[in-house]
């Protein structure tokens, strides 16, 4: 009996494998493709999330006159404005085309923003 094994054997085991690696590669790239499709969707919608939301809100856009002013003033007309409620956070956009948000809570604790 001869151990070694033939050549049409080995021929075909290795069609075999390169076939199973192939599948494999198949598999994990669509996988992969699929995966780095959703990282750059969502990367690219948290990179351009503020525009967007100045394109649907009409009062987050600035005009192009104003000034920019000082924290300390926006502090103080959002409390002459809303004198009884807290104020939790003064924000401003990026650009300069952006209002600045003012979010407090009022006396029932519910979340108001102001821009």
């Amino acid at each position: 009996m001869n151990s070694k094994p033939k050549a049409q054997d080995q021929i075909s085991n290795k069609g075999s494998k390169r076939r199973q690696l192939f599948y494999l590669h198949s598999w994990l790239g669509f996988n992969l493709a699929l995966f780095m499709t959703l990282v750059i969707g969502t990367g690219t919608f948290a990179v351009i999330s503020d525009e967007i939301d100045w394109l649907i809100h009409p009062e987050l856009r600035s005009s192009t006159g104003e000034k920019p002013v000082s924290w300390g003033t926006m502090e103080n007309a959002v409390r002459a404005y809303s004198p009884y409620d807290t104020l939790l956070n003064l924000s401003a956009g990026e650009g300069s085309y952006f209002n600045y948000r003012a979010t407090m809570l009022d006396l029932n604790q519910k979340p108001i923003t102001c821009m």
